[in-house]
């Protein structure tokens, strides 16, 4: 099997294996609201656990909360710091083109005080399939692998 051969099978492999997931989500949310309902479970937030016909059944429920942070700068002031659940915090970003040039270009003793503050692991696999007759893009999601 040719190089071409095996891109064209793997890309169209991935495709369908995105559409998949896409169909088996959809399905696996319809399924996990059914199971709420037959146990009647409240959509407040809360976790509970039911045992029948053999099986048992964690059902979690609740909320994702997100700030808008402009509203939230005029308005701080009229939130009573005991219900504010805003909390500021310092937060330290990391530039990748300098720890890249500090690798290539540093000296020893930079490359080992770097070593002590920043520990380098490998990011998760993302793999993007276009086909060119189409403007879907697809990402497949492998986790860490190594190759």
């Amino acid at each position: 099997m040719s190089r071409k051969d095996k891109l064209v099978e793997t890309a169209k492999e991935l495709m369908m294996i995105n559409e998949q997931i896409k169909d088996l989500e959809k399905i696996k949310s319809s399924l996990n609201e059914r199971m709420r309902i037959i146990f009647n479970h409240a959509k407040e937030e809360g976790s509970s656990t039911y045992r029948e016909e053999g099986f048992e059944v964690c059902i979690t429920t609740g909320f994702n909360y997100s700030l808008d942070k402009g509203k939230y700068k005029v308005m701080k002031g009229q939130i009573n710091s005991v219900f504010n659940p805003v909390k500021e915090k310092v937060s330290y970003e990391l530039d990748k083109t300098i720890i890249r040039d500090c690798e290539k270009y540093g000296d020893v003793a930079d490359k080992i005080a770097l070593s002590e503050v920043l520990k380098k692991t490998p990011k998760k696999l993302y793999v993007t399939v276009k086909k060119e007759d189409a403007l879907e893009v697809v990402e497949v999601d492998f986790g860490r692998i190594a190759i």
